[in-house]
C-alpha cells in the first residue's frame, strides 16, 4: 500500500508554532523539501522524523489509518535518533515481547534495548540485548542489526578496557560495511552508518590510529555532506579537532571547537554537551 501525506497537516503545526518554512528546515534540510511536505510530497524518511520531532507530531497524526502507524518500534527509533532515550526504554517495556512475531520485529526491539540502555549508562541491560540480538541464526540475522549489535558491544569491551574483544568486534562490522556500503535509500537509514563510523572512529582515536579515526570521520561527513543533514555533526567535529591537536593544528582545531559549540546553540544535544564539556576539561 502506498503512503500518501497530508501537507496542511504540516503547514498548519508550523503555523500555529509561529514557525517559517526556513526556521523548520534550518540546519536539516531545504526550505523546498519542506514546501514540497506541505504540498504531500514525502521526504526521507531521517528528513521526516525530524520535522515531526520539531512539531510534535506522532505517526499516527501523520499516517492515520495506516498499518504504519501501528508500529511502536518505528515511533520509539524515532525517539532514540533524537536522543531521548529513557524515552525509549520505558517504551520498550510496555511492549509485551510475546506480541512481536517476525524476526524483523524481534531484532529491532533488541537493537532498541541496547542501543538506550548503553546511552542511558545501563550497560549489563546493554550487554543483555546485545546478546540476544547476535544470538539470532544466520539464516534470521539481519546485516543491519548485526553491524550495530557489534558496535554497541564492542564499546562495552571499550568500557571494560578490553581493546583486544572490542577490535574483534569492529573487525566484524568493518567486513560488514564492507559488504554493504552506504548508498542512498538503503536500508538501514543514514543514521545507522553515522552511528557505526562515528564509534569506529572513537575505537581508532583510543588506539591512537588518527589516519584510520579520520577516514572514518570523512566516511560520515561524506554521507552528510550528501544528504545534507547535520545530525551528529557536532560530535565528529569534535573527533576531527582531537585529530587536528595531535598534529599540532592549533587554528583549525578551535575552529572545528567553535563549530560544534554554535551546533550545540541550535540543537541541545546532550552527547555533543557531554563531549563539549569533556574537552574544555581537556
Amino acid at each position: 500500500m502506498k503512503l500518501t501525506i497530508d501537507g496542511n497537516l504540516f503547514r498548519n503545526r508550523r503555523k500555529e508554532l509561529k514557525m517559517t518554512q526556513v526556521e523548520l528546515a534550518s540546519n536539516l534540510t531545504s526550505q523546498t523539501v519542506v514546501c514540497s511536505l506541505e504540498h504531500g510530497v514525502i521526504p526521507k524518511l531521517e528528513v521526516l522524523a525530524e520535522i515531526m520531532q520539531r512539531l510534535s507530531l506522532s505517526l499516527e497524526d501523520v499516517f492515520p489509518n495506516s498499518p504504519f502507524c501501528l508500529s511502536k518500534l518505528d515511533e520509539l527509533k524515532i525517539k532514540l535518533d533524537n536522543e531521548n532515550y529513557r524515552q525509549v526504554w520505558s517504551g520498550l517495556e510496555k511492549i509485551k515481547k510475546t506480541a512481536l512475531v517476525s524476526s524483523v520485529e524481534k531484532q529491532k526491539f533488541y537493537y532498541l534495548s541496547a542501543s538506550s540502555a548503553f546511552h542511558d549508562g545501563r550497560i549489563e541491560d546493554a550487554d543483555f540485548a546485545c546478546y540476544e540480538l547476535l544470538g539470532f541464526s544466520e539464516k534470521e540475522k539481519l546485516w543491519f542489526f548485526d553491524a550495530l549489535a557489534n558496535t554497541i558491544k564492542a564499546q562495552i569491551w571499550q568500557l571494560k578496557e578490553d581493546y583486544s574483544k572490542a577490535e574483534n568486534c569492529f573487525k566484524r562490522v568493518i567486513k560488514i560495511l564492507n559488504d554493504y556500503p552506504y548508498e542512498k535509500e538503503t536500508v538501514p537509514s543514514m543514521i545507522s552508518y553515522i552511528r557505526i563510523y562515528q564509534a569506529l572512529a572513537e575505537h581508532f582515536l583510543l588506539l591512537e590510529n588518527f589516519k584510520r579515526a579520520a577516514s572514518y570521520i570523512d566516511k560520515a561527513l561524506k554521507i552528510l555532506s550528501e544528504e545534507k543533514s547535520t545530525w551528529h555533526l557536532g560530535e565528529l567535529l569534535l573527533l576531527k579537532s582531537k585529530i587536528a591537536d595531535e598534529s599540532g593544528l592549533n587554528e583549525q582545531k578551535e575552529k572545528l571547537i567553535l563549530t560544534a559549540e554554535q551546533l550545540y546553540e541550535f540543537g541541545k544535544s546532550p552527547q555533543l554537551g557531554r563531549m563539549l564539556n569533556k574537552s574544555k576539561s581537556n
